[in-house]
């Protein structure tokens, strides 16, 4: 396909790390066109539907546009998921999802937020535009400036759609939600939670990039094994009648780790917004470290079975079924209910709760067999159970927080925790007062 000549300047050049979806919407701009105009143009006989072109790009698409821009085919092709293909994945036919890389907009009927974007960078871009680091699910910080991404418009809760734009205001569109228009560098700027999110996120973009990494006993592991083997242990903490109990034990063993109540449990693990995924991802790390024994040991407390871990998963990377199978497989005994009152009171004579996490712990057999034993978990004093933060206030008020809880991607909690801590930090500041 040949193009007429154009002025340079209708040709923007492809940024560093830019994505083909934020680079074809940039050209299309700069030539007074939509995304949607531009596109048969550059593809005849092409319509532009509601696609993830950093995915579904085909050869004609890359070539072309290489073409009119000036630019290699090759560094094109590497603004689509073609980057990863052997690294994050074998191959994709376009249909199924890919671990890590979730779509943009929508995906089976269902929201999905694949492109998240730092407000600053957007602020500080000469030409703002989207980067490929920042379509990795497990990529949640901006190592620059050290705050969470954001996946959704901060007012209307919309995914980030760079290709579906807001009508004509004056303002770069690229960055405006095509929903309700809001400037997404005006995005509020929240600091990582974990210190070392940054750190820990470099080191898997790097894995990413050289397709290979550690797994403990199991040595060098490709990353086409490694990274199915930590979407796994994020799952498992994300969804499912045991994410809570091993959250809760991750948080035992380390202080550092959020509190697992603040974190909402979604069977689309893909809708889950920044601040829970880091929080997700660093207690996944924990497990992951010294690998399997943490794991194992982890698995053990909250009495999840191998059949539980390996079910479906016929294709379980062999460093996770391996350890899982040989460790995990030992038959669960269960108890009677004699042996079940004496447990009970040794724990009463310690003066613990003879909880059904207690109960496990102290016996290590199979959970269903204290499902009639265990009381209840007590009920917590005011102002420390979940609902607390909305008692008293109206309906009208209380239907609007959690309205804004749910286009933020939170529970209710977390979301009117961040609000107060925001007003009292403006207060502070107004009022000089001290920490």
């Amino acid at each position: 396909m040949v193009f007429s000549e154009s002025p340079v300047s209708l040709r923007p050049s492809l940024q560093p790390d830019e994505t083909l979806g934020s680079w074809l919407t940039r050209i299309a701009l700069a030539n007074g066109l939509s995304p949607s105009e531009f596109y048969p143009i550059v593809l005849p006989g092409g319509r532009l539907y509601r696609t993830d072109l950093d995915r579904l790009a085909c050869d004609d698409l890359v070539r072309n546009l290489a073409a009119y821009a000036g630019a290699e085919e090759a560094e094109v092709a590497a603004a689509t998921f073609r980057r990863w293909a052997g690294l994050l994945f074998e191959a994709d036919d376009g249909r199924r999802k890919l671990t890590w890389l979730p779509w943009v907009g929508t995906a089976g009927g269902r929201t999905s937020f694949g492109q998240q974007a730092c407000p600053l960078c957007l602020v500080e871009d000469s030409h703002p535009y989207f980067r490929m680091t920042w379509r990795l699910g497990f990529v949640t910080a901006c190592p620059r400036h050290g705050i969470l991404l954001i996946d959704r418009c901060p007012a209307c809760g919309e995914p980030l759609q760079p290709l579906f734009l807001p009508p004509p205001n004056g303002r770069d569109r690229l960055i405006g939600c095509w929903k309700c228009g809001a400037d997404y560098r005006r995005a509020p700027k929240v600091s990582v939670l974990d210190p070392g999110a940054v750190e820990r996120e470099g080191g898997w973009r790097k894995i990413a990039r050289e397709g290979w990494a550690m797994l403990g006993d199991y040595g060098p592991q490709y990353s086409l094994a490694w990274f199915p083997i930590l979407w796994r242990v994020y799952r498992l903490l994300a969804t499912g009648r045991f994410a809570f109990p091993l959250r809760t034990g991750v948080a035992d063993r380390n202080r550092a780790m959020p509190r697992p109540e603040n974190l909402p449990m979604v069977k689309e693990v893909e809708r889950l917004n920044p601040r829970c995924r880091q929080a997700l991802l660093s207690m996944a790390d924990e497990l992951l470290r010294d690998w399997p024994r943490v794991f194992v040991e982890a698995c053990r407390e909250v009495g999840i079975a191998s059949r539980i871990l390996i079910k479906d998963h016929a294709d379980a990377p062999f460093a996770y079924r391996d350890p899982v199978v040989r460790h995990l497989s030992q038959p669960m005994r269960t108890m009677g209910a004699d042996e079940t009152k004496a447990v009970t009171r040794l724990l009463e004579g310690e003066g613990r709760i003879p909880t059904l996490k207690n109960l496990l712990a102290v016996s290590g057999v199979k959970a269903g067999a204290f499902a009639d034993a265990a009381p209840a978990r007590p009920v917590r004093p005011y102002g420390t159970h979940r609902y607390w933060k909305l008692d008293g206030v109206s309906a009208e008020v209380r239907a609007a927080a959690k309205a804004a809880a749910h286009r933020a991607g939170e529970k209710v909690g977390p979301w009117v925790e961040q609000v107060l801590r925001q007003k009292l930090a403006r207060e502070r500041r107004a009022h000089h007062i001290p920490k």
